[in-house]
């Protein structure tokens, strides 16, 4: 769960698998939470972290990887 009351900075979604939608979203608390939509419409968290060091900024899913870009660094 990411929380309550906190800003999501971006979020981004995969429709790649024919079995389910994968979406992540980033908050400004540095943390970063992978979610999986299967086709009877049910969200299971599939991952959830925390950056040490920056804000996620941008998500961008390829080739099975989910890519963080940070706010203030410009880190991936």
């Amino acid at each position: 769960r990411l929380g309550v009351g906190l800003e999501v900075t971006c979020f981004a979604w995969d429709p790649s698998s024919p079995e389910s939608l994968h979406i992540a979203v980033g908050t400004c608390n540095h943390a970063i939470q992978v979610l999986s939509l299967n086709s009877s419409l049910q969200l299971q968290s599939v991952f959830a972290g925390r950056l040490d060091n920056t804000v996620p900024k941008a998500l961008c899913f390829s080739d099975n990887s989910l890519y963080v870009f940070g706010l203030y660094d410009g880190k991936v």
